[in-house]
């Protein structure tokens, strides 16, 4: 099924895989140990790259991180599904903030592994409100993942944001206000 609707976006001229590694659906499967530290299976997120690279995918974009408080995560001590991000803010709060220390130096390690580097773009926030907040997960991500270029759509304040992200998914309706095309 996935193969196919690969097939199917390819046809369409689609470059971009988006990727849904963290969040809801995650293909990163996450435990919580008993010391408050985590451990990544990426066996999902590998294949998800195989599937996707077969028919012609070279470039896929992390599904936004700010969406990782919907992570379930297995509890080591019990067995049980949790979401122990939940109700936090992605690279403000402490446990976000060891959450991501941990998941993007082991995200880097497959992605340099795999030779994607280059190919990867790790999506942080869409249509950031939150000056500090996109500040921080930036540091984080250029920190935690050198060379892994971030993007984001921005059309809200580019002129604030821009500095803070790699590549710029603009809207038709933020080009045609800007004086650049006027």
């Amino acid at each position: 099924l996935l193969e196919n609707a690969g097939k199917t976006l390819r046809e369409y001229g689609d470059t971009h895989m988006l990727t849904p590694a963290i969040g809801t659906v995650a293909l990163v499967q996450v435990t919580k140990k008993t010391d408050d530290s985590y451990a990544f299976d990426f066996s999902r997120l590998e294949k998800w790259f195989d599937t996707f690279e077969a028919v012609g995918f070279k470039y896929f974009d992390g599904r936004h991180i700010t969406g990782a408080p919907a992570t379930e995560m297995i509890d080591e001590a019990t067995g049980k599904t949790i979401k122990p991000l939940a109700g936090k803010k992605m690279g403000i709060d402490p446990e976000t903030v060891a959450f991501l220390e941990a998941y993007y130096p082991q995200l880097h390690a497959l992605l340099t592994r795999r030779n994607m580097v280059d190919r990867y773009f790790q999506c942080q926030y869409d249509e950031p409100r939150n000056d500090d907040q996109y500040r921080a997960l930036t540091e984080l991500a250029r920190r935690l993942m050198p060379g892994v270029k971030t993007k984001d759509a921005i059309n809200g304040r580019p002129e604030r944001f821009s500095p803070l992200v790699d590549v710029h998914v603009f809207g038709i309706r933020t080009m045609e206000d800007s004086e650049v095309v006027k």
